[in-house]
């Protein structure tokens, strides 16, 4: 199996008063594309970042992703800042973003999937979903990104103008509870998903942290329990690593609901740990159960 996994790896700066300022690799592409390579998928990930950052790519090629880097005289930069007594309290600046992708940016790629996951509304627009469908036959989406601008560093939420023209585009979406309310103005998951689904994805999947999803498919609305994990430690990349898992049992062809219940076990495995998710396959399916 080949996924393409198109969007920006970023600098994320950490800073907590009183400990050594850490960079570290972060945005949605990197981690779905270490989660979909431990799954079993050959990966080819499409990214922008200044040439100077370019050792922020290192744990994917040190994975066996294959990389493709295009052009750009910046590199999208996180800088998250923590306090409160239990470093509850985060401020966030992007001082910095790395150049959008543009449709030639895809020439030349081919896979059985290829996931999009834009960080910002600015990273990718509609000819990119529509150049997507020259790449492959299974288009997966997380949407969280394009309800983010940067305005004057700061992320500030904002509407998504022309949904319609992604989403047909789309087979397979994630988004948050909040994120779907965000998309179509509906607060009952259920309807949204049935909402967003009327744009074009033939599957949408709602998630809500601890509290499970939900998958909507052509075999109706099903709510899908989650998976606690053992130990909490790191929720960053959760979401990417459901999708994944939850593109894996999909390839391999388990019925929807039934991939969205493996796709919580890799959501709870990653849970367990810092960084992308660690675990193959056979782990995944041994916590699904």
């Amino acid at each position: 199996m080949k996924a393409v996994v198109v969007g920006h790896v970023t600098k994320d700066l950490i800073r907590i008063p009183g400990r050594p300022d850490r960079v570290m690799t972060g945005g949605s592409a990197f981690y779905a594309s270490i989660a979909l390579q431990r799954l079993g998928f050959s990966v080819t990930a499409v990214t922008k970042l200044a040439s100077a950052d370019a050792p922020l790519l290192e744990p994917m090629r040190a994975a066996g992703i294959e990389l493709v880097l295009r052009p750009s005289a910046t590199t999208t930069v996180f800088e998250n800042s923590y306090g409160g007594a239990q470093l509850s309290e985060r401020r966030q600046r992007v001082p910095s973003i790395a150049e959008p992708f543009l449709e030639s940016d895809l020439s030349g790629l081919a896979g059985d999937v290829l996931h999009l996951g834009p960080l910002t509304a600015d990273e990718m627009g509609p000819l990119i979903f529509q150049a997507a469908r020259n790449v492959a036959l299974r288009i997966s989406f997380d949407a969280q990104g394009v309800l983010r601008r940067v305005v004057e560093q700061a992320v500030v939420a904002t509407p998504v103008r022309d949904l319609g023209r992604l989403l047909r585009h789309v087979d397979v979406l994630k988004v948050d509870d909040a994120e779907a309310a965000a998309l179509v103005g509906v607060d009952d998951p259920a309807r949204a998903s049935g909402r967003l689904a009327a744009l074009g994805p033939s599957e949408v999947l709602v998630t809500f942290a601890d509290r499970g999803s939900l998958i909507r498919s052509q075999h109706g609305v099903a709510r899908i329990t989650a998976i606690p994990p053992r130990e909490l430690i790191d929720a960053t990349g959760c979401g990417d690593t459901y999708l994944a898992g939850y593109t894996a049992a999909r390839m391999r062809g388990e019925a929807p609901a039934r991939a969205a219940r493996i796709a919580a076990a890799a959501a709870s495995l990653k849970l367990e740990q810092y960084g992308p998710l660690r675990l193959d396959w056979d782990a995944v399916l041994s916590r699904a159960g």
